[in-house]
């Protein structure tokens, strides 16, 4: 804490200087609306929390075909390596994978109950934008908030459009990706409107010392967005989606190289009914997604089944809020929600549905568990005049195996000047442990020890108090920010060594207990500027310093320093724009506490070839920096086509 009122005081000071130096002109006329940090519409400029907004534009211009591609840009974000796949977990602000909750509008996706892998399966093609709130969020969400909420805004359309993009990306000839993607809309047909998109692709594995760092696998979605209007205020939403993922993986124990394939599916099923006018703006959904996963492990050289396990999961959800502003300044809103987390797996063990499955001669048992959670929240945007907003809001969580918990946050927004904004925020989150973390058990082979992972069942829920301080500003073509943040954490979730020798009848026994405490600080910088007409330079850096109170270790997979710096030209004789961007990664700190550092740089041009077709070609990691264990794979060129109709 006193860390953070020392930086208090630097950033007064600095942000003095900078307001001294420039005059600050009046406020532009462009809104960016967000609805992330307040399930209402809000002007990005009003909203009291860090807020970064990733544009279909700049979706486009980078290449990215999935959510990974493009969230390794995003300030106080980072992503690392989900148990053996690539990138496929992410951090925000130093909280980790299963502290940091991704939506698509608004929705939770079921999965692996630690959330691994979701960014490597989310595809761009129907993203309309990408809204990141930093900072607890809880209060609104629930648990899983603690870092920061990520969530993925699809994309809609009053006019009838089609588009088409194939890409092929490769690792030199040792690993390449194709994908083909496609998306179509009816426009409004009336008082109808339907939006279908679809992408399959195929990847090709990066082997490096016998184990895969880019997976061998295939990926196919489809989904379907359409909305009927009954009137100009009211109208009945429905979504779909299916995935099938396939994945195939190789790793070596002890000499011993084992494949491994991963077959997962899931489907998302959402209708809505949305309500607004004068008297109150009223929203009720009900959706489900159901994940399923067959998991299975051979000995390369046999062929024979050495492991394997099948999993569902199902999280059928009811929510409905309105929002109304009930005295003059006050927009209040009110809501409500219930959830239900099933999960039937082989490596838990609750006592309840239990059963066992075998083959090929092994069998394995597990069990099944459902728990319901439901909540209510209370949120009031009070304008008090031109220059002060503040917004505090107020959420009661339960469940049938957790004792209650109240999540407050407080917001607020000063405009000192018409083009700078002081922010500030004090809030509560938490996280229930997952099914896992309370019932696994199972034992495995890990190098060259066996060991025995059990769950508890006794576990309590993750909390933390968060404080944070922001100035923004705007000035011409310049625009800044930068904000200071500070986390207690208490009753971390890990899981702690009891017993054992390792071996086969004697192994090493690790249990979840609540044992840590951690303190997680830091702050963040971002500033862009348009230098001419077409040419925009951006740049971010976030530091950060998260510690275990517990034995003052840092805590693993999270970097001290991030710096992303960024360059956009676009020359409209020609129809081309060209983007580079570096990535600076200091002090990255190992599981086994040794730090690494790394840079990347990465280019992008893009031409339209006419009003229909659009050449893009690009390098990720030009100057092929390589390391298995981040891991870097090294330089991955790309090319596709965009027709768009």
């Amino acid at each position: 804490m006193r860390y953070f009122i020392q930086s208090v005081r630097v950033l007064i000071v600095v942000w003095s200087l900078l307001s001294s130096t420039y005059v600050f002109a009046q406020e532009a006329e462009l809104r960016e609306i967000v609805v992330t940090a307040s399930k209402t519409e809000e002007d990005i400029k009003d909203v009291p929390a860090s807020v970064e907004v990733i544009t279909r534009q700049q979706l486009e211009a980078r290449g990215a075909i999935k959510l990974n591609d493009i969230l390794r840009l995003a300030t106080g974000v980072y992503q690392y390596t989900g148990l053996t796949r690539d990138n496929s977990a992410v951090s925000i602000r130093g909280f980790d994978n299963k502290q940091s909750l991704i939506l698509i509008d608004g929705r939770r996706l079921s999965g692996e109950p630690t959330g691994v892998f979701e960014i490597d399966r989310i595809t761009v093609e129907d993203i309309e934008r990408i809204e990141i709130v930093r900072g607890p969020v809880s209060a609104l969400y629930g648990s899983d908030a603690l870092g920061g909420v990520i969530n993925i805004i699809t994309r809609t359309s009053e006019k009838p459009f089609f588009q088409f993009h194939p890409q092929f990306g490769t690792y030199r000839g040792d690993g390449n990706r194709t994908t083909i993607s496609g998306i179509a809309g009816s426009g409004d047909l009336g008082r109808f409107n339907v939006i279908l998109s679809g992408l399959y692709q195929r990847q090709k594995p990066l082997i490096v010392n016998n184990d895969t760092t880019l997976d061998d696998g295939d990926l196919k979605r489809v989904s379907m967005k359409t909305h009927y209007s009954f009137s100009k205020s009211t109208k009945l939403m429905f979504d779909g989606s299916y995935t099938k993922e396939l994945v195939r993986l190789q790793t070596e124990t002890m000499g011993q190289i084992n494949s491994s394939r991963y077959d997962n599916y899931r489907y998302d099923l959402s209708l809505a009914l949305d309500h607004r006018s004068d008297l109150v703006d009223l929203f009720v959904r009900g959706y489900t997604s159901v994940y399923n996963k067959d998991y299975e492990q051979r000995n390369k050289k046999t062929g024979a089944l050495t492991d394997f396990y099948p999993a569902e999961r199902k999280t059928p959800t009811v929510e409905i809020r309105a929002t109304k502003e009930l005295l003059k300044g006050h927009v209040t809103t009110l809501g409500a929600e219930y959830r239900s987390d099933y999960y039937r797996g082989a490596k838990v063990t609750t006592g309840e549905g239990t059963y066992s499955e075998t083959r090929e001669g092994l069998t394995r048992s597990g069990s099944e568990k459902t728990i319901g959670y439901w909540a209510v929240y209370l949120q009031d945007e009070w304008i008090i005049d031109n220059s002060l907003i503040l917004v505090p809001a107020l959420r009661y969580d339960d469940s049938d195996k957790f004792s209650s918990n109240i999540s407050p946050r407080l917001g607020v927004t000063y405009k000192v000047y018409p083009n700078l904004r002081l922010k500030a925020n004090i809030g509560q989150a938490f996280r229930s442990p997952n099914v896992e973390e309370l019932y696994q058990f199972f034992t495995t082979r890990m190098a060259r020890f066996w060991n025995s992972v059990r769950g508890n069942p006794n576990l309590k829920p993750e909390k933390s108090t968060s404080y944070e301080l922001a100035l923004e500003a705007e000035t011409g073509k310049f625009r800044g920010r930068t904000a200071l943040f500070y986390n207690d954490v208490k009753d971390l979730i890990k899981n702690v060594l009891t017993g054992g020798k390792g071996t086969a009848t004697d192994p090493q026994v690790f249990v979840s207990q609540n044992i840590s405490k951690a303190r997680i600080q830091g702050f963040e910088i971002e500033s862009g500027v348009e230098i001419t007409k077409g040419l925009d330079l951006r740049a971010s850096y976030t530091y950060l310093d998260a510690k275990s109170k517990t034995d003052d270790k840092p805590l693993t997979l999270r970097p001290k320093h991030k710096l992303v710096a960024q360059g956009s030209y676009q020359y409209k004789p020609w129809d081309v724009r060209l983007d580079l961007w570096t990535e600076y990664i200091a002090d990255y700190v190992m599981s086994d506490y040794e730090e690494k550092s790394y840079n990347t740089w990465h280019f992008n041009i893009s031409k339209d070839i006419n009003k229909n077709f659009n050449l893009c070609v690009g390098i990720d990691n030009i100057f092929n920096k390589k390391d298995s264990e981040i891991p870097l794979n090294g330089v991955f060129y790309y090319a596709g086509l965009r027709a768009r109709f």
